[in-house]
């Protein structure tokens, strides 16, 4: 087994449990804090996102990406970018201070005022959590990440939920973006070999420039593309809509975010390793897609036919009018967990300048988008954004596929078997809910049909032998069994590495 592959292996499995603890607790937190907050405090922390998420972009100017990617980084390099990550934190912090006034009269709520200018000190926090954790993914060191990730995120949801509970509402979610950003900071500076210093070093920040300028282009054009619909809703609705359009996507990220986070950090590194390697490349991308959406889309499925349970147990009756919404970003949310790995290929590839140019084309159509489906309300704008990921999934592919030369049809064709399960899956989770389990209990509904639903999926992987599957049992310690099946699966690949 290549060396590569070795750490690729070993990152996915610490990547992997990572993500599962994590999960398993925002899970759990998120059940609670949904019954202790209303949705209008969403909403106003939704508002508030809106533009401080936006400043934060500007907070790394892209240097952070370059970081990982570029072949030939050296000590200068480092301390360039954090140099001027450091700078640009401070005149991040002290504008949107100034400007949280203005956020607060562009939505005609008071209230953000306070609240922009709290979460403005999450400028001042980057850098030191930025640099320290993109060296860890640059060296495949993931189990560093995981220790950092899983302590940060239970120690602020504890204090967010400790918040909430004393009545603190809104203030308790700024609580946690901010403890979260403070400690994974402290964590990560602890468990990098060398810290880097602040010293300006022109020649090298110009030398990273060509790669940066265009991923900070590309990256200020996609927030707004993500975003554009929140601010319509705020602007033309009102926080009520906002708090329940963002509790429905974000329910919707939720398992989402868990399982390509887990494929993304990993596989960034590990194909800027080999990007001069382009048949290489092909050979783990294709892999990295099947493995994504081995999990993925009967994720999204199943959290579509089980919306009505599922934010009834998850999020309490006051949130129903969230689950037409939430049905819908499920098609958004199956789409893009592939369409976010063409990303994968534009940087490692060095080729942000493509990436800039699609996101350009691709927020534009949003846009337009958007605007068309909010004629409509909420179920107008998701049906549009469903729509409008459907309409991009050729060319999109077109264009990743091109720079590695991999055809629209082989990337299709890699993910039809799980597709097709999926698919079946979904059609008899509807029909065994409508026929039995509609009266029942949501909360017995809901677990009655995951069990159902993991059952037929699973059970439909194995007899398409699916090589997704396969894929996922190699990171598992091979027991008799296991290779068994891996021989069932693929006899062509017995005794390679």
């Amino acid at each position: 087994m290549s060396e590569l592959k070795a750490k690729t292996i070993r990152g996915l499995q610490w990547a992997t449990l990572s993500q599962i603890v994590r999960q398993v607790w925002q899970v759990a937190l998120s059940a609670i804090m949904a019954r202790l907050l209303c949705p209008a405090d969403y909403g106003l922390f939704g508002m508030a996102l809106v533009f401080v998420g936006f400043a934060g972009i500007f907070s790394t100017l892209g240097f952070s990406a370059v970081l990982v990617q570029r072949k030939d980084l050296s000590a200068r390099h480092i301390d360039a970018a954090f140099a001027l990550q450091l700078s640009l934190g401070l005149v991040l912090t002290l504008l949107v201070l100034g400007t949280a006034p203005l956020i607060a009269q562009f939505f005609h709520e008071p209230q953000l005022t306070t609240l922009v200018r709290a979460l403005a000190f999450l400028f001042a926090l980057t850098p030191f959590q930025s640099v320290p954790g993109q060296l860890l993914a640059r060296e495949m060191q993931f189990r560093s990440i995981a220790i950092r990730d899983i302590t940060a995120g239970i120690v602020s949801g504890l204090i967010a939920l400790a918040m909430a509970l004393t009545g603190c509402g809104v203030w308790s979610l700024v609580a946690q973006a901010l403890s979260n950003a403070l400690l994974s900071a402290l964590l990560v500076w602890r468990l990098i070999p060398r810290a880097p210093r602040p010293v300006f070093d022109r020649a090298a920040l110009r030398e990273m420039w060509g790669f940066s300028g265009n991923y900070l282009g590309s990256t200020v054009v996609n927030y707004w593309a993500r975003n554009v619909d929140s601010m319509l809703i705020g602007k033309m609705l009102g926080k009520l809509d906002v708090g329940i359009y963002s509790r429905a996507y974000s329910l919707m990220l939720l398992p989402l975010s868990q399982v390509t986070g887990v494929v993304a950090q990993v596989m960034f590194p590990a194909l800027s390793q080999i990007q001069d390697d382009h048949a290489k490349v092909r050979r783990v991308y294709l892999k990295a897609m099947r493995m994504l959406a081995f999990f993925t889309f009967p994720m999204m499925a199943g959290l579509m036919v089980t919306a009505d349970p599922f934010i009834r147990v998850l999020c309490g009756p006051q949130w129903l009018a969230a689950i037409p919404i939430f049905k819908i970003l499920c098609v958004v949310g199956l789409l893009q967990s592939i369409g976010a790995t063409g990303g994968w290929i534009f940087t490692s590839q060095g080729r942000t300048d493509l990436m800039f140019r699609w996101t350009i084309a691709y927020t534009l159509v949003s846009i337009v988008c958007f605007a068309a489906g909010l004629q409509w309300g909420l179920l107008g704008l998701a049906t549009a954004y469903a729509g409008l990921n459907i309409l991009i999934w050729y060319p999109e592919w077109k264009l990743v596929g091109g720079i590695i030369k991999l055809s629209v049809w082989e990337i299709t064709a890699n993910l039809l078997p799980v597709f097709f399960v999926t698919v079946l899956m979904a059609v008899l989770l509807m029909a065994c809910d409508s026929v039995w389990f509609v009266q029942w209990a949501a909360i017995w509904r809901l677990l009655v049909l995951t069990v159902i639903g993991a059952g037929l999926y699973l059970g439909g992987v194995i007899l398409v032998r699916a090589e997704a599957l396969h894929d996922w049992l190699e990171l598992l310690p091979q027991t008799a069994p296991l290779r068994w099946y891996a021989n069932w699966v693929r006899p062509s690949r017995r005794g390679k590495s």
